[in-house]
């Protein structure tokens, strides 16, 4: 009878912390969620302003409101924190990526997914190329993260808002050490039949003021690429920012 005490006490105390770790969770998000909301105008959002209504509402219901048939009902089939591994597989059977979200049912019907990291980036991340359509980007990639770091993995210092084409850019730069970079290059300039030159380190500069001066010239954005040097791609961190010269 003493085990099976031991057992439930075990068993209770690990679902209060389960629970209480998920209350926190949502009232991040409520935060969050809260704040974007009150610079929103109702008639210009569309669905994404109504869903985050609907969400805002059932954690309310759900973490606030004593009245609420709701109350109390954290980690069950109303309003759900989630995990899952996301993206293709490689070559040893593992997805490439993994995905924190917020799920809560629409009037019993179906099920609405909230990112994690969508919440953050929208509310706290810096759209610094100014461009309308972005992308969010991890600078340490999700991979990285255990199961239970989503709160590390997708907070603001992490991620960036980026436009599409950057982003896809970005991506390969990430995926790849500068080593296999080096090798591809030198592959294409082989296959290209290209000439090869001696640059000195002032030369060089050069080159690369007259390629920014030229950009410019032309309405168009100079971008940075940035990775971290190591000999293991998944540790690669990268970002990407518009490159600003002052005048």
């Amino acid at each position: 009878m003493a085990k099976d005490f031991r057992a439930k006490v075990t068993a209770e105390l690990d679902t209060a912390e389960a629970e209480g770790k998920l209350n926190a969770s949502l009232r991040e998000a409520t935060g969050a969620y809260q704040n974007w909301l009150d610079k929103q105008n109702a008639s210009e959002s569309g669905d994404m302003f109504d869903d985050a209504m609907g969400a805002l509402q059932h954690i309310e219901d759900t973490t606030q409101n004593t009245d609420s048939e709701y109350y109390g009902r954290t980690g069950r089939e109303d309003y759900k924190a989630n995990h899952r591994y996301i993206g293709t597989m490689n070559k040893n059977g593992v997805r490439t990526g993994q995905d924190w979200y917020y799920e809560h049912a629409i009037e019993g019907a179906y099920n609405k997914h909230i990112p994690m990291h969508k919440i953050m980036s929208e509310h706290f991340g810096k759209n610094e190329f100014g461009s309308e359509e972005t992308e969010v980007h991890h600078i340490r990639k999700n991979l990285r993260y255990k199961p239970n770091d989503g709160n590390v993995c997708n907070r603001a210092e992490n991620l960036q808002l980026l436009p599409k084409e950057i982003h896809k850019e970005l991506t390969r730069y990430a995926s790849k050490t500068n080593a296999e970079l080096d090798k591809e290059l030198k592959q294409k300039v082989k296959e290209a039949d290209c000439p090869m030159y001696a640059y000195t380190p002032e030369m060089l500069e050069a080159v690369i003021k007259w390629n920014i001066q030229n950009c410019l010239a032309n309405g168009l954005q100079p971008v940075i690429y940035m990775t971290s040097i190591t000999d293991d791609a998944a540790e690669i961190e990268a970002e990407a920012h518009p490159l600003k010269i002052e005048k």
